[in-house]
């Protein structure tokens, strides 16, 4: 499966080739993603969909504090105020990129949870969920930040807190499965999946601040994770 963000850098890639063919053509050419003509619809769409995708490869290469509405219309070779006819501000700009990772991360939660072997089997289906939630979170660290940082995103944009709340409903269908084999089954559903939650989400921000490797002795990063899941009974004893 091809995550959001892979499926958008890979259209920045295949548009920056289309946009120097456009300029070979001659100042009144214009670019756009669907046919590399004059658009005006598809126009639209089009930046929007470069100014997301070049904002995801400069937050994986740069950091959240790289992404100004100047650096990104730089990135995007397009004039510094032209983000504002796309995005009202930097926060919806910004709330799509963060959209591009919770569609992202679900998808992945998804996949791990119907590999193969783990149908009928809730209690690895949880296991393999709940590593593959940390697992994203270590590998695009960039991403993990932005995604809950609510002074830099929208969290009321419905499209951002569609996506957001997608994440947690995944994770609780798995909770409730589990719940059904015996695994604390006596307690809310929702309130059991935010607890697990927490303990994904602070476990993987502890290992990407370096502050968890630090004050464990520096365990590999699978050991430290079997660690938890033993610890939060996610995953056999053997």
């Amino acid at each position: 499966m091809v995550g959001e963000i892979a499926r958008l850098i890979g259209l920045l890639n295949n548009d920056s080739a289309e946009v120097a063919e456009g300029a070979k053509a001659g100042p009144s050419s214009r670019w756009t993603v669907s046919t590399g003509t004059v658009d005006t619809v598809h126009m639209v769409d089009g930046t929007r969909t470069r100014l997301v995708a070049c904002a995801l490869r400069m937050l994986a290469d740069e950091g959240v504090e790289a992404l100004t509405l100047r650096a990104i219309a730089r990135k995007a070779q397009i004039t510094h105020n032209a983000p504002l006819r796309h995005f009202p501000n930097r926060a919806a700009l910004l709330s799509a990129v963060a959209t591009a990772g919770f569609d992202d991360l679900a998808g992945r939660l998804r996949g791990a949870a119907a590999s193969p072997g783990l149908v009928g089997s809730p209690a690895r289906r949880l296991e393999a969920t709940a590593h593959a939630y940390v697992a994203f979170a270590v590998a695009n660290p960039g991403m993990f930040a932005l995604m809950f940082r609510h002074d830099l995103v929208d969290t009321a944009e419905p499209v951002l807190a569609a996506a957001s709340l997608a994440v947690f409903d995944e994770m609780a269908i798995l909770v409730a499965d589990r719940q059904h084999e015996g695994w604390h089954p006596h307690l809310d559903n929702r309130q059991l999946t935010g607890a697990l939650w927490s303990a994904l989400h602070g476990f993987a921000q502890l290992w990407i601040y370096q502050a968890l490797p630090t004050a464990t002795g520096a365990p590999p990063f699978a050991d430290a994770l079997h660690t938890m899941l033993r610890v939060l009974d996610l995953r056999p004893s053997q």
